[in-house]
């Protein structure tokens, strides 16, 4: 999977902040921070990290992986840890 920073669809803007931090967030943020260094653009990870950082996290898989992806395109916010990434 590619994961495109500045203006792609998976990391839109959303103005809604959550109040505590949900699985998706903090296994995208552990796979986001996993690959960030400054300047990055984008980054390839396989879906299985998905798995196996759920997994040494003690975090309650999710039933359908995409949706964790999917939620970030359209439903959710991004961590604000990896939105502070962005250059301004």
């Amino acid at each position: 999977m590619t994961l495109k920073l500045n203006g792609s669809p998976l990391f839109g803007s959303h103005k809604a902040k959550p109040k505590v931090q949900n699985r998706y967030q903090a296994l995208i943020e552990i796979i986001f921070f996993n690959y960030y260094k400054d300047g990055l653009r984008e980054f390839e990870f396989a879906r299985d990290e998905i798995e196996t950082t759920a997994l040494a996290q003690n975090i309650k898989l999710p039933k359908n992986l995409g949706d964790m992806l999917y939620s970030f395109r359209y439903r959710n916010p991004l961590p604000d840890a990896v939105l502070a990434t962005q250059p301004s």
